[in-house]
């Protein structure tokens, strides 16, 4: 193809002109001949006529504006005044794009402002009260810390309130809606006086209970008891677990917390599974397999291991801090007891609870005087 390529424009040009020129071209459009001046001018304007004026090509960017440009001056000065207005035109854009983006930055600052304060705040603030806060950080062992307890012994009064009482109080609206759908249901099964009959005897049959286990854990022996007969069940219920306990320290016994001002007595403080638990005695006709199922139990618990231990009690005994509980539920129909064992990880939280009810306690208090 090559060949044939400079074969026809070497016929072209001789025709045009008196000069008898042949061409050797290879394939890599390499001459082999040598040109005089005379015959290159020749070429250029043979190559002029045939092609036209020679052109400049453009970069890459201005060829998208235009294919070609000529070299002329005022051309050039055309371009020049382009540029230039393009150039201020840029800047301008740059200065305005400047402002927008320091406006948006100013928005967008001012959202993150806001949105981080919203994120900074709290849902729920309590109030802080110097009188009553110290309540929220008492330990549950014996602290040495001295605390102003004066506000609190002013509001009880001379009566301090019993740790029942405070749990009763301080019950959470979805507890007291089914206390109260309960006894709804069996005022509607019992009347009104098979109901009072039913709490009486329910009371009657607790403290019967409770003074046999005193009795038993005393060293009385089961044949000399006089368990009721509808304790019958409960009895074959815990007899189990009353073979495990070892050494009774304390049972049914008062005790009173002087920093945080609140009392109560006390089930049975015993060595059970060889360690010193608080253990706290109940009757249900309801299984409860899990701690879960007894409520409010483990923060009664917790109130009163919170109490021995800032008592005399265990001091005149000569005797640790308690950290352990356990709740036993006994059941009417006599089959085993479930033992719920309370550590001390599951004791301090049950604590921390306790501590927020008593506050909201002495808060309500409070106000209302």
């Amino acid at each position: 193809m090559a060949r044939l390529t400079g074969q026809w424009l070497s016929k072209l040009m001789c025709s045009k002109s008196n000069l008898s020129v042949s061409f050797n071209i290879s394939l890599r459009f390499k001459t082999t001949k040598n040109y005089d001046v005379k015959e290159i001018i020749q070429l250029n304007y043979d190559n002029y006529n045939l092609y036209g004026p020679k052109l400049n090509r453009k970069s890459k960017k201005s060829e998208e504006k235009s294919e070609y440009h000529t070299s002329s001056e005022v051309e050039s000065h055309k371009q020049s005044e382009k540029s230039g207005k393009l150039t201020k035109s840029k800047a301008s854009n740059k200065q305005t794009v400047g402002v927008k983006s320091d406006k948006n930055s100013e928005v967008s600052n001012k959202n993150n402002e806001k949105k981080g304060n919203k994120e900074s705040k709290v849902p729920f603030q309590r109030k802080i009260d110097p009188a009553i806060d110290y309540i929220l950080t008492y330990p549950m062992v014996r602290s040495d810390a001295e605390v102003d307890n004066s506000l609190l012994v002013q509001s009880a009064g001379r009566l301090i309130p019993s740790v029942t009482r405070i749990i009763s109080e301080t019950m959470s609206d979805l507890s007291k809606f089914y206390l109260e759908r309960w006894k709804k249901k069996m005022i509607s099964e019992l009347g009104a006086e098979g109901f009072k009959k039913l709490q009486e005897e329910t009371f009657r049959n607790g403290s019967n209970l409770h003074a046999n286990i005193q009795h038993y854990l005393s060293g009385i022996p089961e044949t000399e008891l006089d368990i009721y007969k509808d304790n019958i069940g409960h009895w074959d219920s815990i007899r189990k677990v009353l073979q495990e306990v070892k050494e009774a320290v304390a049972i049914e016994e008062a005790v009173k917390h002087e920093d945080l001002c609140y009392q109560g007595k006390f089930d049975c403080l015993a060595v059970y599974k060889d360690r010193l638990c608080l253990v706290d005695w109940k009757t249900s006709k309801k299984s409860k397999p899990t701690i879960k199922d007894t409520f409010d139990n483990p923060i009664q618990v917790a109130a009163y291991i919170g109490a021995i231990n800032n008592s005399q009690l265990l001091q005149d005994k000569g005797m640790d801090q308690i950290t352990n509980g356990a709740i036993v539920i006994a059941y009417p129909d006599g089959q085993p007891a479930h033992v719920h064992i309370m550590d001390q990880k599951l004791c301090e939280e049950n604590w921390k609870l306790w501590l927020e009810r008593l506050h909201m306690y002495w808060k309500k208090v409070r106000e209302i005087k």
